[in-house]
């Protein structure tokens, strides 16, 4: 007999191989639109601790406070008042503007390394909006954990 065209079940089996491929494909892109989110929101935070570091570098006022403290809060509203940082930073991850009332912590971390008691210039933004329970934004990577030695939330993902 000649066959002229496709029977119904290997049309229903094409079909569920592309239902299969193309739910897949979705889920892939699904994933990497929430990574490069965070990858943004991780360079945003850095971002903005160095900027506060230039600021605090730029204003001699703030130097002298850090070597009489060990550390200094730097607003973000100064930054953006100061023109450091641009107005109106948004959260990549659900498109809300990163709160300006967000300190930056600039502090000195002593370490030992191979021996020696070294110094270097670290920091980390927080939220100290509640007095009684500050809380890391991010560390000087970007991440939430390991922040000056505040708890973490849930704003910024995973370490």
């Amino acid at each position: 007999m000649n066959k002229k065209g496709f029977t119904l079940i290997e049309l229903m089996v094409v079909i569920a191989i592309l239902a299969v491929v193309s739910a897949s494909t979705i889920v892939i892109f699904d994933n990497t639109d929430k990574n490069t989110a965070d990858s943004e929101l991780r360079a945003t935070y850095t971002g903005i601790q160095r900027d506060a570091i230039l600021f605090m570098d730029l204003t001699d006022s703030w130097r002298e406070q850090l070597n009489s403290n060990g550390y200094i809060y730097v607003k973000l509203n100064e930054l953006e008042n100061q023109n450091f940082v641009e107005a109106g930073i948004t959260d990549p991850t659900n498109y809300d503007e990163i709160p300006r009332d967000y300190v930056i912590k600039i502090y000195i971390d002593e370490k030992v390394m191979d021996g020696v008691n070294k110094s270097r210039l670290d920091s980390c933004v927080l939220d100290l909006s509640n007095e009684y329970s500050p809380k890391c934004i991010a560390n000087s990577e970007g991440y939430h954990c390991n922040c000056c030695n505040y708890p973490e939330n849930n704003k910024n993902p995973q370490c």
